[in-house]
């Protein structure tokens, strides 16, 4: 059965370089109707998906991820992304939050934390989380600069 796994998932990686993302998450599929308690095959299902555009289907796949290995950050980070392109922002927020509970050093999901605070008008949390971001050692991204500009100018501080 690993033989098995091994070339489904090589065949799956080779259509997703070659762009063939859907043909590639149907191979995972196919994995997972032998072992769909990989969470790393889920979490390479919702990357093809993503690049697909199938952004819902993505979101499952990298949910489950999440479920079956908690402390696989990329999924967490990756469910955060498909609920920011959906704006399902207050989801976002909680799971770019879960991955800098883990990764204090993911600056991205500090920016998109913020970002997404920001979307819902939460400008002062937005301006608190930008903060924490500056404090864990993100002083320089530019994202987090920007979007704590727009909470400062939003609650007419800046």
């Amino acid at each position: 059965m690993a033989e098995s796994l091994q070339a489904l998932a090589e065949a799956a990686q080779k259509l997703s370089a070659g762009g063939k993302f859907l043909q590639a998450a149907e191979k995972y599929d196919e994995i997972l109707k032998l072992n769909d308690e990989i969470a790393e095959v889920h979490l390479n299902k919702g990357v093809v998906l993503s690049k697909a555009g199938e952004d819902v289907d993505a979101l499952e796949a990298f949910r489950e991820a999440a479920k079956l290995k908690p402390e696989l950050v990329g999924a967490h980070l990756n469910e955060g992304i498909m609920l920011k392109r959906l704006q399902r922002w207050e989801e976002a927020e909680d799971a770019f939050r879960r991955v800098v509970d883990r990764e204090p050093d993911q600056a991205s999901a500090w920016a998109n934390m913020v970002l997404a605070l920001n979307a819902m008008n939460e400008h002062e949390a937005a301006l608190r989380t930008a903060n924490e971001a500056v404090n864990a050692g993100h002083r320089g991204h530019p994202d987090i600069h920007n979007e704590r500009i727009l909470a400062l100018f939003k609650l007419r501080r800046a």
